[in-house]
């Protein structure tokens, strides 16, 4: 009797926590439906382009410094790809314009303004991330994130920095 009265128990547990799950898998899509799909940050290979795109729409550049993806990459660089691809990082997609620039040990690249500006800005390294002005005339460096950074610490400073931009705008 105990057995039975355990098991119309559990039965009973089982079927509220489905009605449980079922009401809030519902409330969920519902939100979803009402935020719209999530945010994914558009990423750019091509630097001039980029920096175009950042001036017609009024929006920063930033400029994500990293080796290039080979057998002697950096563990620095292979740890910051995930930081920037990161879901968290997705929330800054219609703050700035991205671009990934591949910069080789000796600062050369396959894309010439991403060398020219890597050198010119004098970053000394990857990873490095700069966030750049959208002006025709003259190139501004606002901020620069140097190194590594785990996904929430990276988080952090964009939040800083494109929102402290945008409030200036």
């Amino acid at each position: 009797m105990q057995r039975t009265m355990a098991k119309v128990l559990l039965s009973s547990l089982l079927g509220m926590f489905a009605a449980a799950s079922a009401i809030a898998a519902e409330g969920h899509i519902d939100t979803a439906d009402q935020n719209g799909p999530p945010k994914v940050i558009r990423w750019r290979t091509d630097l001039l382009t980029a920096y175009q795109e950042a001036v017609a729409e009024n929006k920063p550049l930033a400029i994500v410094f990293l080796c290039p993806l080979e057998r002697d990459e950096c563990i620095h660089c292979k740890r910051m790809r995930g930081s920037i691809f990161h879901e968290s990082t997705q929330e800054f997609a219609d703050d700035a314009v991205f671009v990934v620039a591949l910069i080789r040990g000796d600062g050369a690249s396959d894309d010439e303004a991403a060398a020219t500006l890597y050198s010119r800005l004098q970053v000394k390294a990857t990873p490095a991330i700069s966030i750049i002005e959208p002006k025709t005339t003259v190139i501004e460096e606002r901020a620069r994130i140097a190194g590594y950074f785990p996904a929430h610490k990276l988080y952090t400073h964009l939040h800083r920095f494109l929102k402290e931009y945008a409030v200036a705008k």
